[in-house]
């Protein structure tokens, strides 16, 4: 009996929340009409789709297994808000590792560049020593 309820209760959930997402997104109507470009009013809200909205929400306050459909509906709200905060650690996993990787990648860039200098700097010194050698080879020797 009271999985019966429960399944009952998760079906009328579940046509809540359909009946809510086509309110929400623009869908097509479950009667399978087409589908026809809502004329916003100055609130900029469809009024057919608050219609539809309000009309599922008289049906659930009415029905016996209101109590039921509303703690469906909380849980596929915990599940939805879980799922998110799932994605978002896996975001900021992800911005981890490559936050990392670009870390990295510099410091080798860095040494590189440090190794570069390093190597100019001994073939500056090296062509400094030889122009001084070439000048003191140059001047004539001054012991008479």
């Amino acid at each position: 009996m009271a999985a019966s309820a429960l399944k009952k209760a998760s079906y009328a959930a579940i046509t809540v929340a359909a009946t809510s997402y086509s309110v929400l997104h623009n869908r097509a109507y479950a009667d399978n009409s087409p589908t026809v470009e809502p004329q916003p009013t100055m609130s900029g809200l469809d009024a057919d789709s608050l219609e539809r909205a309000a009309k599922a929400s008289r049906n659930i306050n009415n029905s016996r297994l209101k109590k039921q459909i509303f703690e469906v509906m909380n849980l596929q709200e915990a599940t939805r808000l879980a799922e998110l905060d799932f994605e978002k650690a896996q975001y900021r996993e992800h911005q981890a590792e490559q936050d990392i990787t670009e870390h990295e990648t510099q410091r080798s860039q860095n040494a590189e560049f440090v190794k570069m200098q390093e190597l100019s700097s001994e073939r500056t010194e090296k062509a400094r020593r030889t122009s001084e050698e070439q000048i003191q080879a140059q001047k004539p020797s001054r012991r008479k």
